[in-house]
């Protein structure tokens, strides 16, 4: 009854109403099935025709019984036994449970709940006779309280808002005159939902609460929980959701109360709605199956309790609860309740689900080996043919996560071949784990090939999360193919699976898909800057989710990133940051391979001895892994570093010693020109800033300018000028800013040309005994300009270069 005021604010469902009700059965050998579809899909679709393309033709309520008239795989043709809904059509079995004839008989003679208020008795009549008729039927009995209530609600069904609240107006002075309550309230509760119809929000909460008041004054306690609910759809619309979070949930617990299963559902919807508002639809999609498990566990069903864990387990799996880990738990709780109910189908589902989690988890897969063998088992003493295929593809994902990739491949090819040609979604999953482990056998060709065809099955089944999960598969297999054509493909379906997570609002999916897109951009020419910032999403992400290892790797591609535009100190920070993470979690590939990045931050710095003994470690991890070719990445570094150090003993070096024309000439040499005095200006090139300096050396020289001894002035920087002379240094903004210092050198030289004055532009990375080599070979000649610039080759001998 009360999805015509959800309707009439989201317009998301059928138009007519739904109630359950009891009717004739049929013979006890029919095969009976109930609706369990989440009520936030508003029931269970059923079409016109067989194929998942057919018309919609409406949708069967929760609870709603049918029974099974043809069935062909997963879709199943019906008929309305119980419940509201189209009366016959095709649907899929994945939204029903099977009950026995029993049970059929049991609900048969239990009274559904009915409503006592003149508001229930007009909602009854719309749904059996139809809007229409009961409209004409309204009108026909004239200026009537009750026929005008059944007006507004006809008028109602049909989305005519305008005309709705007329009538109810109408009813309201009618029936307040003849001086019955319930008619009152039911006209307002009435006028109230067609006021939110029509955005006119103010009066409507006026009238909802009048309305309220009024039903607690008769003790209608359904017609109570239908004004909550319609005040908590009032107050999302006007967005103060967690008012109308706390009103939703008290008409929640009246209906369960009461046991109105149709109010339920409907109060359920508004609550969720309330949760999305707040705190979004990650947390709403948590909160909402933890609230229906314990709600079927406390009226003691288990089957629907069973189904509810697995639903929570499966969205905290997803990121949008407690992580895995809690995942996890709700899995385990499943199960040991399945196993508990004695009902096989439910345990083999069970099964299914808690081996996906273990792998899910990074758990050791035999565990979840172990489980799919017996979701197996059970499946086949069953004869159940789907949830075979559904236990083989779970079998092929565990055998992958355990290294057996020629038996994933088999056990895919086996879950598919089980599949009915109808049984879509079944072949789905098959040919998604088909595809990783074909990926993982290199066969990146028949992998692509598996993607595409069980994408297209998920957009046909219209499965979101389903096929951006398979895009994901379709991303590592396009990007271990060469070629730009591959990488193209790669980027844009990352792109389209992170869209989709987007819209579903699945958080660890989305940091998923931003860490594949910054790992591809990262390799793309001039897109580094967009590699760090999708990584940057990817690990604030799986920083809230409390996923370290996925945090380890995205920090690993931001440390990459960073050391690529030359940010080595913040490289290497976020590089540790990645081995602790994965060191934590432990990930010792990934431990191994940060420590790798940080070993390249380490020796881009000119830190050679801290390079080696980090490069050395590196070696050592990935030979305790088994990882041969990086161990031999790891050994060729340590060759190179050991080959930069410049020894103990006595080696080649590279002394400027001053020539001049006459002895270039082979002339006799002048005598040189000493100066008895020499003032070293050391400039902290990485630490405080450069203009207080500057004026401090301007307050050196015209000390110096005063005094009659003949002094020369060396002023040094690093790092700063052997950009311009062809040498690639990282631009800081450090070496930028120590630019000022060679500009009022020059400036000083030019006021006073007497003084001896020259700048020396030091190498990074270089020892003490070569930073003293070269103020030694500046001393001795710094350059016709009196500058000059060091850089360090370390596999011949230092060089300078004079500035001309």
């Amino acid at each position: 009854k009360h999805r015509i005021k959800h309707n009439a604010l989201t317009g998301s469902s059928p138009a007519e109403p739904r109630q359950f009700r009891s009717v004739a059965f049929f013979l006890t050998m029919v095969q009976y099935y109930e609706v369990v579809a989440p009520a936030e899909l508003g029931g269970a679709p059923v079409k016109d025709g067989k194929s998942l393309s057919s018309k919609l033709v409406g949708r069967l309520s929760i609870g709603t019984i049918v029974s099974e008239e043809e069935r062909l795989g997963e879709r199943m043709r019906l008929k309305k036994v119980s419940g509201s809904g189209p009366d016959g059509g095709w649907v899929s079995i994945r939204l029903m449970v099977q009950i026995d004839a029993a049970s059929v008989q049991e609900r048969r003679q239990a009274a559904p709940y009915q409503g006592r208020s003149m508001l229930a008795a007009a909602e009854d009549q719309v749904e059996q006779e139809g809007a229409a008729s009961a409209l004409a039927s309204g009108r026909a009995r004239g200026e009537d309280g009750a026929a005008l209530v059944l007006v507004a609600v006809a008028l109602l069904t049909q989305g005519l808002p305008d005309a709705a609240l007329e009538a109810s107006l109408k009813a309201l002075t009618l029936l307040r005159g003849a001086g019955s309550k319930d008619g009152e309230a039911s006209a307002m509760l009435l006028g109230a939902v067609a006021r939110l119809a029509k955005d006119d929000t103010k009066q409507a909460v006026h009238d909802a609460l009048v309305a309220l008041e009024l039903f607690r004054a008769v003790g209608d306690r359904q017609m109570e929980a239908s004004a909550l609910s319609t005040i908590a759809n009032i107050r999302l619309s006007l967005h103060d959701a967690s008012a109308a979070l706390s009103v939703a949930k008290e008409a929640l617990a009246i209906f369960r109360e009461l046991g109105d299963r149709q109010g339920e559902a409907a109060a359920e919807l508004t609550v969720t709605d309330a949760y999305v508002a707040k705190d979004g639809a990650d947390a709403a999609r948590g909160a909402v199956a933890s609230d229906k498990v314990a709600a079927h566990a406390a009226r003691g069903d288990t089957a629907n309790a069973v189904r509810s864990l697995l639903v929570a387990a499966a969205v905290a799996a997803s990121g949008s609860g407690a992580g895995v880990e809690e995942a996890e738990t709700l899995a385990a709780e499943a199960l040991g309740k399945a196993r508990s109910s004695g009902d096989r189908a439910l345990l083999s589902d069970a099964l299914v689900q808690a081996s996906s989690i273990q792998i899910l988890g990074g758990k050791v897969a035999g565990e979840a080996l172990k489980l799919a063998q017996e979701a197996l088992d059970v499946s086949l003493a069953l004869g159940d043919t789907p949830r075979q295929a559904a236990a083989l593809t779970a079998l092929s994902r565990a055998e992958l996560a355990k290294g057996d990739v020629g038996a994933a491949v088999e056990r895919a090819s086996e879950a598919e071949g089980r599949c009915s040609e109808d049984d879509f979604r079944g072949r789905a999953r098959a040919l998604q784990a088909m595809a990783s482990a074909r990926w993982a056998a290199g066969e990146a060709r028949l992998a692509v090939e598996a993607v595409d065809a069980a994408v297209a099955l998920c957009r046909q089944l219209g499965e979101k999360q389903a096929e951006a999960d398979t895009l994901l598969v379709g991303v590592r297999a396009h990007s271990s193919q060469e070629g730009a054509n591959a990488a193209d493909s790669a980027l844009t379906m990352a792109k389209d699976a992170l869209a989709i997570y987007q819209l579903l609002g699945h958080r660890r999916g989305e940091a998923v898909a931003f860490q594949m897109i910054a790992s591809m951009k990262l390799k793309a020419p001039g897109c580094v800057m967009e590699a760090l910032t999708a990584a940057e999403r990817a690990r604030s992400t799986f920083l809230m989710l409390g996923d370290k290892r996925c945090q380890g790797l995205a920090s690993h591609t931001v440390a990459q990133g960073n050391i690529m535009l030359g940010e080595f100190e913040f490289g290497l920070q976020t590089a540790m940051q990645a081995v602790v993470l994965a060191r934590q979690s432990g990930d010792g590939f990934g431990e191994a391979s940060a420590l790798h990045t940080a070993a390249h931050a380490v020796l881009r710095m000119g830190r050679y001895p801290e390079a080696l003994r980090v490069a050395q470690e590196v070696q050592a991890l990935f030979k305790k892994l088994g990882a041969k070719d990086m161990q031999r990445v790891a050994e060729h570094m340590v060759a190179k570093i050991q080959e930069g150090i410049p020894s103990r003993g006595p080696g080649p070096r590279t002394y400027m010693q001053p020539h001049e024309n006459a002895m270039l000439l082979g002339q006799e040499s002048t005598p040189f020109e000493e100066h008895p005095t020499c003032v070293v200006w050391s400039v902290p090139v990485n630490s405080q800033l450069y203009i207080m300096y500057c004026l401090e050396l301007l307050k050196l020289v015209d000390d110096l300018k005063t005094q009659a001894s003949d002094t020369a002035i060396l002023v040094t920087t690093q790092g700063v000028m052997a950009r311009q002379l062809g040498q690639e240094m990282p631009a800081t903004w450090l070496a930028v800013s120590a630019s000022t210092v060679w500009a009022l050198v020059r400036t000083v030289r030019l006021e006073s040309p007497r003084l001896k004055i020259s700048t020396v532009d030091l190498p990074p990375g270089a020892s003490p005994h070569e930073i003293t080599e070269c103020l030694r070979s500046a001393q001795i000649s710094s350059g016709p300009r009196n500058e000059v610039a060091f850089f360090l080759d370390r596999r011949n001998r230092m060089k300078s270069n004079q500035v001309f």
